[in-house]
Parts: structure tokens; C-alpha cells; sequence
């Protein structure tokens, strides 16, 4: 994470606090954009509440974790819940990559 990056956020939406309650990180997250043109999609923070990231997910998930353990292990899904479509859709890509549909027939 970086912190600058928290700081100033926290400034737009009129935070002083360090640690934002839940109301105020549910507005830290609909204000944040979940990505950037730019930005390497591995490095996308898909929880702002707890800083994770699309790397970190996709690490954990190969190591075998489900939605909910990777919840408890980061943080994420924890907050204010705007991530939670965004990392399960994540997940079901990813389970579909590993584990691609064969055609019946």
C-alpha cells in the first residue's frame, strides 16, 4: 500500500482519521477507482478497505483457497462489501481456467 495514496484519499472525502469507520471506507471505496488505463491489472487493488490485491487473490486462490478463506486471510470482503461481485466473478474466471467445461455430446 501507499500510504500518500491513503492519505490523500482520505482528505477527499474529508477524513482526519486514521482508521476510517465503516461508513466512512464504504465512501473511500465508491470514490476510488478499481483500476487505472495504465495500471498492471496484477497490481489492481480489488479491496480498498483492506488494500487487496488482484495478485494476491489469484495467489491464494492457487494455493487453494475458496472466497472465504481468502476473505479471512486478507481482509477483503470484510468492509463495506463493494468488492464482493468483483472477487467472486474474479474467482469463477479463474476457477473456469483451471478447470475449463468440456462440450457433452
Amino acid at each position: 500500500r501507499n500510504p500518500t495514496n491513503n492519505i490523500q484519499r482520505r482528505k477527499d472525502v474529508g477524513l482526519r482519521d486514521a482508521n476510517p469507520t465503516y461508513r466512512t471506507a464504504h465512501k473511500i471505496c465508491k470514490i476510488a477507482p478499481m483500476n487505472t488505463k495504465h495500471a498492471d491489472p496484477a497490481d489492481e487493488v480489488m479491496c480498498h478497505c483492506s488494500g487487496t490485491r488482484r495478485s494476491m487473490v489469484k495467489s491464494l486462490f492457487e494455493q487453494g483457497m475458496d472466497i472465504n478463506a481468502i476473505s479471512r486471510w486478507t481482509g477483503a470482503l470484510s468492509g463495506c462489501g463493494g468488492c464482493e461481485w468483483d472477487i467472486a466473478q474474479f474467482l469463477r474466471d479463474l476457477a473456469a481456467q483451471h478447470h475449463p467445461q468440456t462440450p457433452h455430446g
